[in-house]
């Protein structure tokens, strides 16, 4: 069965969009590997990481599951809110800052309960990113294992709203058209789930 594919992003407020160049590419195993010659600020289309490099590194990541990591995050009150990468460097001191993919609508919300979940044989620990913006939290001078962008829910008195895209799928090869709606947050490890179905 053979499906068309169109993507939606939706937005629930307004908030500003970017450009960065790109340059990762995916491996036959699903790890994405990225190796900038030089210093600057790279995007990834596939995860919407933005890796901010001193120099000539590797940089090989994949999406990961947050699935075993539930219930500790269940017990300190935390919610997910972007997708759990593991990222690897081969000169870790070349990588200046990752800006983490999140999509919560922080327009006119105070940002201080996002944090950056970090996941290693000891368990979860969380780190405060340097700053956080409206598509993103940035660590800066990172170290690297499973991390991923989660908030306190706490935080939010009121509903909590999201950056959100909508997936609609077509059957082609049937004689009555066919569609699949999909409305997800935005989350790039989401929509890779939905497509792999």
């Amino acid at each position: 069965m053979r499906f068309c594919v169109l993507s939606l992003r939706l937005f629930s407020c307004i908030c500003p969009s970017f450009q960065v160049s790109s340059g990762a590419s995916p491996s036959s195993s699903g790890n994405l590997q990225f190796c900038p010659t030089g210093a600057g600020s790279f995007h990834c289309f596939y995860t919407d990481l933005i890796f901010e490099v001193r120099g000539a590194v590797t940089i090989t990541y994949q999406f990961a599951s947050w699935k075993k990591h539930q219930s500790a995050m269940d017990a300190q009150n935390l919610m997910i809110a972007g997708p759990l990468l593991d990222i690897q460097a081969d000169l870790i001191e070349a990588v200046a800052a990752v800006h983490f993919p999140h999509f919560l609508c922080l327009a006119a919300e105070d940002p201080s309960q996002v944090w950056i979940a970090h996941f290693v044989e000891e368990g979860m620990n969380l780190e405060k990113p340097d700053s956080v913006g409206p598509l993103h939290a940035v660590l800066e001078n990172p170290r690297f294992s499973l991390r991923g962008a989660i908030f306190k829910k706490t935080w939010f008195k009121r509903k909590i709203k999201v950056h959100a895209m909508a997936l609609l799928y077509q059957e082609l090869e049937i004689v009555t058209p066919k569609f699949h709606l999909y409305l997800l947050p935005n989350d790039s490890s989401l929509k890779k789930v939905i497509r792999s179905r």
